[in-house]
């Protein structure tokens, strides 16, 4: 199995690096207007894409570009191949990502988008719990929490440019994950603050959705104050349930309490020898994703991250910024 990759950028290290560790796919081209930047892979470069993608024939392409780039490297892409995964957000509207993903299936060509965060082992963990029924069969309320002064600009410089941001850079990923969990939701009401003048987009956000199976799930987000609990890139994450609750608190520590007891483990990623300790379980989820991917697209195992899935978690986040600028709940056509 071969594969392309267009964008040489932060984060293509770690999704080349993470399929090398599978060992199921080999990257045969790299794609970037910077030739310093894709010569760090060890593999061909090249500074056209569509001779790349004409000589490599790949089974394959990962698009791992800037934002900006997805839409047009995804349409450059239909012609050569069959599957495209492409990272998130899938395109700069939602407009533009379905219609994306419509002409991919016109196309006859299998769409996928990179959400890897529920792939996360903390979080593979709490839902297994919750599959496991191990806080009752219902559960009434979650919160997820993903506050950090991390200097994620440093890496990611675009991010200050962007007029969507932490909604879209972090929201995005806890959306999915809520969904994954929890089903659809129903509705959702925001709020978002831009505390710092050099950013063009919102940097604190908190977020109250409806899903078909957790009545209230609150989200709170921010790049902004130091936290006591500094903890980037973790996500932490309590349930309620009717015999108990699962909390996920930092460096990966869960705890179950019921009326009884309380039972506490450990949900420690996979620290390769690639990873950015940084990052250590946002990129050691990668592997997993890419787990996914690959049976998903080869083997026919549904993994939850084709467009058509990924549409519903865009339109959260296109409903959750409508409601921050009109001050009102908006309903989920979806749902």
């Amino acid at each position: 199995m071969k594969f392309c990759v267009l964008g040489a950028g932060f984060w293509a290290q770690y999704q080349v690096a993470a399929w090398k560790q599978l060992g199921i796919a080999d990257c045969v081209g790299i794609y970037d207007p910077d030739p310093i930047k894709a010569s760090r892979f060890g593999v061909p470069t090249f500074d056209d894409p569509v001779k790349m993608l004409t000589e490599c024939k790949p089974d394959f392409v990962d698009i791992i570009t800037g934002p900006g780039a997805h839409a047009d490297s995804i349409r450059l892409c239909i012609p050569y191949t069959k599957k495209i995964i492409c990272q998130k957000p899938l395109a700069e509207s939602l407009e533009l990502s379905t219609a994306l993903e419509g002409e991919c299936r016109a196309a006859g060509v299998d769409l996928y988008v990179h959400e890897n965060w529920r792939f996360q082992k903390p979080l593979q963990t709490v839902a297994r719990l919750i599959q496991g029924k191990r806080i009752g069969s219902k559960v009434f309320r979650a919160r997820f929490e993903f506050n950090s002064s991390f200097p994620v600009f440093a890496n990611q410089p675009e991010l200050q440019n962007l007029d969507r941001f932490i909604m879209a850079d972090v929201g995005v990923h806890l959306f999915d994950t809520a969904r994954y969990l929890f089903g659809e939701a129903k509705w959702v009401f925001a709020d978002t603050i831009r505390t710092d003048p050099l950013l063009n987009g919102e940097n604190m956000a908190t977020v109250v959705m409806g899903f078909e199976k957790c009545p209230t799930v609150i989200f709170e987000m921010a790049y902004s104050a130091p936290q006591k609990t500094e903890a980037f890139p973790q996500t932490f994450l309590k349930v309620e349930g009717e015999n108990g609750s699962i909390e996920l608190g930092k460096d990966y520590h869960i705890s179950i309490t019921s009326t009884t007891e309380s039972v506490a483990l450990r949900a420690k990623p996979v620290a390769y020898s690639w990873i950015d300790p940084a990052y250590e379980v946002v990129h050691s989820s990668i592997v997993d994703c890419n787990t996914a991917l690959y049976q998903d697209m080869f083997h026919g195992i549904a993994s939850g991250l084709r467009a058509s899935e990924n549409l519903k978690t865009l339109e959260l986040l296109d409903a959750a910024y409508t409601s921050a600028q009109t001050n009102s709940l908006v309903p989920i056509s979806t749902h």
